[in-house]
């Protein structure tokens, strides 16, 4: 019976599947005081460190409109909010949002690992698009993605940062909606990205006057009342929209340059605040190099790029300077990473096809020759895993084994994007590899334009896997425009 469990001889009593990274020793000796402590705690010390906890609780929750970071503390927040206070405002606030966690998928419901993707799939949307050139085939859909970036970007810091451990935020793009509001730094780039890319179009911006000076004061229409203060553009109408102007472009410029880390990488959500060590407390037991935001490729190349789009397109913006280091910084941390064999590490996609894309791009970006030996380990390393069909098939235990593994079945779709859209990236000079990948996703297309959904392609912490189910469209669109352009445009 449950009662009759002894629960400290269950603590490290762990499932094989479930032990990714198992208790260290310091860990158990940690759990074997703080049982011991249960037994003969100090009630006004504990009474304290539970009020402190709390405050912590109802600050994240009204930070992110009570959506919070992620399902987990979401819930668990949920709850400490009804044993705090009952059914109370607050409570019932927290309910409200239960359902944006919800998602109906064809086996039933299920509990996204966030709140969706919808800033990250719209930014490489309209990227895809805008390179294509599509643009003037998706008017109002360009449109209403444009509204969509105004209106996501945080339009605020959160107040008392220090004392409850936030960095800046103003300026910047989250993952998902502004509600939610937590700053990340590939977002950020990605959002600057589209942003930036929407600019070619006359029917968003017709006059190059609405950017307005990169040193005049950030106005945002969504600052008081959310993103109910600007209106959706009407199919059809070809009224102004609202313009993500320079200053507020360099408002998130201020957030990636103060989330570089001395190592001139980006992490995620905030800067790299200490050592690996702190993993020896790690009590996730599933999940690895959790308790450190550590630096990354992915992040770190997207802020590259975003930086040379605004060197490019805002010239004279008054942080040239930092901009022109951080790049130069920000290269050097990826070469610094790459392996031996040409490769990077994946830690928020399957797996080394997709941090190999990031890699590639970001150097091109900042200015590094084809030619330099980085970038052509890295092309080589692409070569060497093309399968029979033209195409690539990366499994998602390379993510959790921490190598190149092929995925059992087939090449898949996105996977040969991510590696065309590099080599064409790179000015790869043989263009046959190129070729068989594209064929490739040409012949995967259904006759009503989709691409099918095919093996998980997203991850995060090593061990678990997301779905993103709009990549399947995202990117092959992406690596087909590039291709035309590149190779077909000049011949047409």
């Amino acid at each position: 019976p449950y009662e009759k469990v002894y629960w400290p001889s269950m603590c490290n009593k762990i499932s094989p599947l479930d032990n990714y990274s198992p208790n260290s020793t310091i860990l158990k000796m940690v759990n074997g005081v703080l049982w011991y402590y249960e037994k003969v705690h100090w009630g006004w010390l504990r009474r304290r460190a539970i009020d402190f906890t709390y405050d912590h609780i109802k600050y994240e929750d009204e930070q992110t409109k009570y959506i919070d970071i992620g399902p987990v503390n979401k819930t668990m927040n949920m709850l400490c909010c009804w044993d705090r206070e009952g059914d109370s405002p607050a409570f019932r606030k927290h309910g409200e949002r239960l359902v944006d966690y919800l998602w109906l998928a064809p086996d039933g419901m299920k509990m996204q690992g966030y709140n969706g993707s919808q800033l990250w799939d719209s930014a490489f949307w309209i990227q895809a698009v805008a390179e294509s050139g599509l643009g003037n085939e998706f008017v109002d859909s360009l449109r209403l993605a444009h509204h969509y970036l105004e209106i996501t970007q945080v339009p605020y810091n959160t107040p008392n940062m220090k004392q409850y451990f936030r960095h800046i935020s103003k300026g910047a793009w989250p993952f998902s909606t502004v509600d939610h509001g937590w700053p990340i730094s590939d977002c950020t780039a990605e959002g600057t990205k589209a942003s930036l890319a929407l600019r070619q179009f006359s029917f968003i911006y017709p006059s190059a006057a609405q950017f307005g000076s990169s040193t005049s004061e950030a106005i945002y229409p969504s600052q008081v009342t959310g993103a109910s203060a600007t209106p959706p553009p009407v199919a059809g109408s070809r009224d102004l929209l609202t313009p993500i102007t320079d200053a507020r472009l360099m408002d998130a410029v201020e957030v990636m340059l103060s989330l570089q880390n001395p190592s001139g990488g980006w992490a995620s959500y905030e800067n790299t605040r200490t050592g690996g060590w702190l993993e020896a407390i790690n009590p996730s037991e599933c999940f690895s190099n959790i308790m450190v935001d550590y630096p990354y490729v992915e992040c770190s190349s997207a802020v590259i790029q975003a930086f040379c789009m605004i060197r490019k397109m805002i010239p004279d913006n008054p942080r040239m300077k930092e901009i022109n280091e951080s790049i130069r910084r920000g290269v050097a941390f990826m070469k610094s990473i790459q392996r031996p064999d040409g490769s990077w590490h994946g830690s928020w996609g399957v797996c080394y096809t997709y941090a190999g894309w990031f890699g590639i791009e970001g150097m091109i970006a900042a200015g590094v020759p084809p030619s330099d030996p980085a970038i052509v380990k890295a092309c080589k390393f692409f070569l060497s895993k093309q399968r029979e069909d033209g195409g690539w098939g990366e499994s998602y235990l390379s993510c959790v084994k921490r190598e190149y593994i092929q995925h059992p079945e087939t090449s898949q779709i996105v996977n040969t994007a991510w590696v065309v859209l590099s080599l064409m990236a790179a000015h790869w000079p043989d263009r046959t590899p190129i070729e068989r990948g594209i064929r490739l996703l040409i012949s995967r297309q259904y006759p009503n334009g989709d691409f099918p959904q095919e093996s998980i392609v997203g991850v995060f912490n090593f061990n678990c896997m997301i779905s993103y189910s709009n990549y399947k469209n995202i990117f092959p669109v992406w690596a087909l425009g590039r291709y035309h352009n590149t190779y077909l445009k000049a011949k047409m």
